[in-house]
């Protein structure tokens, strides 16, 4: 019985504590909550969207339909239901709060865009002049000029886009919250087609280098021709070798290619490219020749002359000589080489080692 009495009278001493809850303090709080609502529609803050009234208004109900509880000492079931409002309460200030720091975010970024969005169809219409120049020296594909009518496209969707975002802001048709999103997605939008936009300024601009290192690689690979050119002239060797001339006229003729392309409006800068790279391709590969022939020649004539000093006394050597000489007569100077070499090591096995040195001016230990 004690136990019971016990019970009862803590009961009793919470009721009052609850009563004060139920009938004063949070329907005060609901007062203020209403009442700072009330302000920020006056504001200009649109709240329609949160149903914020709506939940007020049954935050009382749910209060008045506590008090039969409280009538009837069932506290325990009261306290849940409390602490429920209250963070409802809780949450209607936290959104509260979010939209009066998104108002901030939106009338801050809106001024923002609308320079940036301002300026978007001005240097979309350089690049819609500059190309339209462009295609006066250079050949654009048509790739390129579906490319340009898609920006155009999305140069006017994002115009438009924005004219309703900035009409949403002005006529208070959507909350900060919601129009603070919509921004964010907006700015992706614009950030990606100013990227596209610029892209395509550096695409003209890379052809206009590209041409003008397309004419520096032409002009010196026609400089390493001549070079070559000059080596063989002052090398003295008797004789050019077919495979050498061969691929002389076919650098010349790849360079010849190249310089034409290069002449060509509007010009076809891809093709260019190409043909540029097929004329480094054949110039290195002669002037690399070149430069081999001149070292085998230079390398046989003295090889040959260093083994006549054992002629006299080695018929075999002096035949294979002989042969080497013949080689060389007909500018076949990687065999007569070979050939001068196989003839001599037997006798003097450091042979090609000591001409090398002496050919490139080396001391011969």
């Amino acid at each position: 019985m004690s136990e019971e009495l016990k019970g009862i009278n803590e009961v009793m001493e919470k009721i009052p504590n609850y009563l004060l809850l139920i009938e004063k303090e949070i329907p005060k709080q609901v007062e203020d909550l209403e009442n700072g609502i009330k302000e920020m529609e006056e504001d200009g803050y649109n709240l329609d969207h949160f149903s914020f009234k709506w939940q007020t208004s049954e935050m009382k109900r749910r209060l008045l339909a506590l008090l039969p509880l409280i009538q009837h000492l069932k506290v325990e079931e009261i306290i849940q239901p409390i602490e429920a409002i209250q963070q409802e309460i809780d949450d209607i200030y936290e959104k509260l709060e979010h939209e009066v720091i998104s108002r901030q975010f939106v009338e801050k970024e809106l001024e923002i865009l609308e320079k940036r969005m301002a300026q978007l169809p001005v240097e979309f219409d350089k690049l819609r002049v500059d190309t339209e120049m462009v295609k006066m020296s250079y050949r654009i594909s048509e790739a390129d000029d579906r490319k340009l009518l898609k920006l155009e496209k999305l140069v006017k969707d994002l115009s438009n886009q924005f004219s309703v975002i900035n009409d949403a802001s002005q006529e208070k048709k959507q909350t900060f919250t919601s129009l603070r999103q919509v921004i964010q997605d907006f700015y992706g939008e614009l950030d990606k087609l100013e990227k596209e936009i610029q892209v395509g300024k550096n695409r003209l601009n890379e052809l206009r280098s590209d041409e003008r290192t397309a004419e520096d690689t032409v002009r010196q690979l026609r400089e390493k021709l001549i070079y070559g050119h000059k080596l063989l002239k002052k090398s003295n060797i008797p004789g050019v070798p077919e495979i050498l001339l061969m691929e002389m006229d076919e650098a010349e003729r790849a360079l010849f290619y190249a310089s034409e392309k290069l002449n060509e409006l509007p010009l076809a800068i891809d093709e260019v490219l190409l043909k540029v790279d097929e004329a480094k391709k054949h110039v290195d590969q002669c002037v690399e020749k070149l430069q081999k022939v001149i070292e085998e020649a230079s390398l046989a004539e003295m090889v040959i002359q260093y083994g006549n000093r054992y002629r006299r006394h080695n018929d075999h050597l002096n035949i294979q000589l002989l042969q080497a000489e013949d080689f060389f007569r007909h500018y076949e100077y990687e065999d007569a080489l070979e050939k001068a070499v196989e003839a001599i090591e037997p006798v003097d096995p450091d042979v090609l080692h000591k001409v090398s040195k002496l050919l490139h001016k080396e001391p011969v230990n």
